[in-house]
């Protein structure tokens, strides 16, 4: 399986522990390392598709009060978390 760096930084992170924030993830027989995931409060679902292009697989959106949560997926895609 291949390797790389999705850390946005560019900083060398193959063979270090993750940090908080950070996720591994396989898209297409890949296993990209040290995405950043963080999580974004939304006001409702209609915000995700605004997110898809600004956040990496693993990011977690959750509205206030944690009344709904999605995890963004490897293929792009938000997915229910309740």
């Amino acid at each position: 399986m291949e390797v790389v760096n999705a850390n946005p930084y560019g900083i060398n992170i193959i063979g270090r522990q993750q940090t908080s924030g950070e996720t591994d993830y396989v898209q297409d027989g890949t296993l990209n390392r040290g995405a950043n995931a963080p999580s974004v409060m939304v006001t409702s679902a209609d915000d995700l598709e605004e997110l898809t292009e600004i956040y990496t697989p693993g990011t977690v959106a959750y509205t206030a009060g944690f009344k709904a949560m999605w995890q963004l997926n490897a293929a792009g895609e938000w997915v229910s978390m309740m």
